[in-house]
């Protein structure tokens, strides 16, 4: 008998956003006006985001709470 597989809270979410942003795209393709389907768009760029944020990108290289891209200096603090 095979074993059930557990992927986790953080697989649930990436697939909600995933489909809700495919949804939001459909709906922008299909709106017959301008401001729906820009409602839509933010939509799908507001999704997406999201996506790359529970992925992983910020918690990277210590970029949180820096101030700026690695290597640049902190706010306040220029290099010469």
């Amino acid at each position: 008998m095979e074993s059930i597989q557990y992927y986790g809270p953080d697989a649930f979410w990436d697939a909600v956003c995933l489909l809700g942003a495919v949804f939001c795209a459909y709906r922008a393709i299909v709106a017959k006006r301008i401001l729906s389907a820009t409602i839509y768009l933010a939509c799908i760029s507001a999704l997406t985001s999201a996506v790359i944020y529970l992925l992983g990108a910020g918690r990277r290289h210590g970029i949180i709470g820096r101030g700026g891209r690695p290597g640049c200096a902190p706010a306040g603090k220029a290099r010469y």
